[in-house]
């Protein structure tokens, strides 16, 4: 069995669900913790733990939830003007979280160990991109380690930053 069963939030759960809510887009995330507290997203991450539980024999003492990023420090949405709202939200969704089952509290890591960094933002992926026309193309020895960025693009972390949420890992709960 599964030592530990861990669930990571990803931004698009959070991001394609953002809008206020309303009649006409009554499952978003709203901008309240009431909001949060009925939204699909928590709903369906209830749902997930559940199964885990009763279909699978998962232990709860074993289902550990990073909960969302702290997405207010993400460059593609640093610049946005949104940004206590976003980061407010983060947590109200987090502390519904909090309430299914262990969490690990990933959000409050980030904003504590990143807090006076500017985002520093290497876009290996795009960069690439623009550079193959075809298979002759491809790189022949593409780079094991990205270095010190924690972003690879404006949304997507680096092997630097999940060698940092590893490490955080193994020393609270190995």
């Amino acid at each position: 069995t599964a030592k530990w069963v861990v669930i990571f939030i990803g931004a698009n759960d959070f991001l394609f669900t953002w809008p206020e809510r309303s009649e006409a887009n009554p499952s978003a995330v709203g901008n309240t913790p009431d909001d949060a507290a009925s939204s699909v997203l928590v709903h369906n991450y209830r749902a997930l733990v559940s199964e885990l539980k009763d279909r699978f024999g998962v232990s709860e003492e074993r289902i550990l939830l990073a909960g969302l990023p702290a997405m207010e420090m993400m460059p593609g949405l640093s610049a946005s003007e949104e940004l206590t709202a976003v980061a407010a939200q983060v947590d109200a969704i987090n502390a519904e979280l909090a309430k299914i089952g262990t969490r690990w509290h990933v959000a409050e890591w980030m904003r504590e160990t990143m807090r006076e960094e500017t985002p520093t933002v290497v876009s290996y992926i795009y960069q690439a991109l623009s550079t193959i026309h075809g298979p002759q193309d491809f790189p022949r020895n593409p780079p094991v380690a990205l270095g010190d960025e924690r972003w690879c693009d404006e949304y997507h972390p680096s092997a630097m930053m999940h060698e940092l949420l590893a490490r955080d890992f193994k020393s609270r709960y190995l």
